[in-house]
């Protein structure tokens, strides 16, 4: 990674402000059912794509989950040797892409607990199934998994071939995800659960996503204080739905209310 240091204060800003279960800034993550409506701050082009190790963590009630950390190699041409995770054999590494995102909204499948203000809505053959949407509107960390990455690059190359086949050409102008916002899917759970990215109509960009794309900066250097090894330090719970690391599919297909998320 490189080109450190750029306009790092709003990000230290999040860091500071936001609460913390080993990482600095919550996660885009969802569980079985929940759907996000998000926008990219960056192009792909521009997502960081380090190593990462999934060090197990255990869970207060038994078992473990993986918390995602840096790798000490640049390259899994570096030796061995450079990273104690891999002298350890912890999982990993693997190559994942990292960016940041602007998350509106979440549906979730399940009523609010209480104190959770959440608005019903109804979706699914004829209105019949409810979901309540979660008002986030903040900033989040995203990691693409190679499944998810391969969806995005679908997404982004697809924009360009739509253009090009109206007269538009295809070059690196026209490829652009920033225009629309997205939405994040998840079916099934653990090893069976399936993360589906779909892009949105193009719309005018709000606001708040154009003022945090602009004082985003260089994400590198939050990147490695999010997952560099203090993360490997310490244990606790994933965070509750909507607080942290989620990701959802089936009753919103087509047109429904999350389109006004």
């Amino acid at each position: 990674m490189g080109g450190f240091g750029r306009g790092l204060d709003y990000l230290r800003q999040q860091q500071a402000a936001s609460s913390s279960w080993g990482s600095r800034t919550k996660r885009l993550w969802l569980t079985e059912g929940e759907i996000a409506k998000f926008w990219f701050l960056q192009e792909p082009t521009d997502f960081v794509v380090p190593l990462m190790h999934g060090v197990p963590v255990p869970r207060k009630g038994g078992g473990t989950w993986s918390k995602d950390v840096l790798c000490a190699r640049r390259s899994l041409q570096d030796p061995v040797e450079k990273c104690e995770l891999c002298v350890s054999q912890v999982p990993g590494p693997w190559p994942r892409s990292v960016t940041f995102v602007w998350v509106d909204q979440i549906a979730h499948p399940k009523p609010p607990s209480a104190g959770q203000d959440w608005k019903p809505i109804r979706r699914g053959g004829g209105g019949t199934t409810t979901y309540y949407a979660e008002t986030v509107r903040d900033l989040r960390v995203f990691i693409l998994k190679s499944r998810l990455a391969d969806q995005l690059d679908m997404e982004y190359q697809g924009v360009a071939d739509a253009l090009e086949e109206d007269g538009g050409g295809s070059t690196g102008r026209h490829q652009t995800v920033l225009n629309r916002p997205f939405r994040l899917k998840r079916t099934g759970s653990g090893p069976q659960s399936v993360d589906v990215l779909e892009s949105q109509d193009p719309v005018t960009v709000p606001a708040e996503v154009v003022a945090a794309r602009r004082d985003l900066g260089d994400v590198d250097a939050l990147i490695e204080a999010e997952f560099s090894d203090h993360a490997t330090t310490g244990g606790g719970e994933r965070p509750a739905a909507g607080g942290g690391e989620r990701a959802g599919e089936d009753a919103f297909d087509g047109d429904d209310d999350l389109v006004s998320f």
